[in-house]
């Protein structure tokens, strides 16, 4: 999970919400003929780099062949609201969540799609990520407060920089880096500490499911066998060469993770020292 840097108003939402500030998201969606939710959802995801907010997996729609054989189409991406907008009711004070331009991101299906030919190595619940684990815990528990800041990180609120996860090689889980977060403090924090934050995060978006961590695996394997070939053929600066396309121009698929890998070899910190 990285910083998601968002535009400041005015934006289409912003304008409905300044007009009809106590209707409801779907009255939104369906404004205009869908195009003004259209261009909000375009500008989530262009502003994110299209990766899901939460577990940082490619949604974009062009050349989407490359990750995915199957490909990514616009059903397979949504807007999030962190605050869940049911738990807003007209009457209610404050700012409609589901509304508030501040409240939504772009995020991926979390699992519940069907293009995956291997869906079936997985359970349903098991296989849930994101905001469709999220759901799914609120669907679990009818008193969950549905507000979720200081209950976990929101991607908004993050650190630009930071280490606040540690990959695990063997399994491809994510974990709290608890050095760092006894170094870090949040304003809203509901847990006795960062780390305990982190650690709820990762479990409240079940960001260590199967599939999450087959695929962060492969990140791994690709910086292996990158580093192996450079070293093969004596020439490493096809490493650099690879790791100035894994994230130095923009961020990627499970970019944390990538960030995780460079930092933790001497090798690709050295090669990438005059990049940054």
């Amino acid at each position: 999970m990285r910083k998601v840097d968002k535009s400041r108003p005015p934006n289409k939402l912003t304008h409905y919400e300044s007009k009809y500030p106590n209707d409801t998201w779907k009255n939104f969606r369906d404004f205009n003929g869908g195009l003004d939710s259209t261009a909000i959802k375009k500008k989530l995801f262009d502003e994110q780099y299209d990766l899901c907010a939460y577990c940082e997996v490619d949604l974009s729609l062009a050349d989407s062949t490359v990750n995915n054989p199957a490909g990514i189409f616009e059903h397979h991406r949504r807007v999030e609201h962190f605050k869940s907008k049911s738990g807003w009711k007209l009457g209610d004070h404050g700012i409609n969540w589901s509304l508030d331009w501040d409240n939504v991101i772009g995020v991926c299906i979390g699992g519940t799609d069907n293009y995956n030919k291997n869906l079936e190595d997985f359970s349903m619940s098991e296989n849930k990520s994101c905001d469709a684990y999220k759901e799914f815990l609120e669907s679990k528990s009818k008193n969950i407060n549905k507000d979720w800041h200081g209950n976990v990180l929101f991607p908004v609120y993050l650190p630009r920089f930071h280490q606040l996860f540690t990959f695990n090689k063997a399994t491809g889980e994510l974990n709290e880096n608890v050095e760092y977060c006894s170094k870090l403090s949040f304003i809203k924090n509901n847990h006795p500490d960062t780390a305990s934050l982190v650690r709820h995060t990762i479990n409240s978006f079940n960001l260590n499911c199967e599939r999450l961590n087959k695929a962060r695996l492969q990140i791994l394997y690709d910086f292996e066998r990158a580093k192996k070939r450079a070293r093969d053929s004596g020439n490493m600066e096809k490493f650099k060469f690879f790791l100035c396309k894994w994230g130095v121009e923009k961020p990627k698929l499970f970019q944390t993770t990538r960030d995780i890998l460079i930092s933790e070899s001497p090798i690709a910190v050295a090669l990438l020292k005059d990049e940054n």
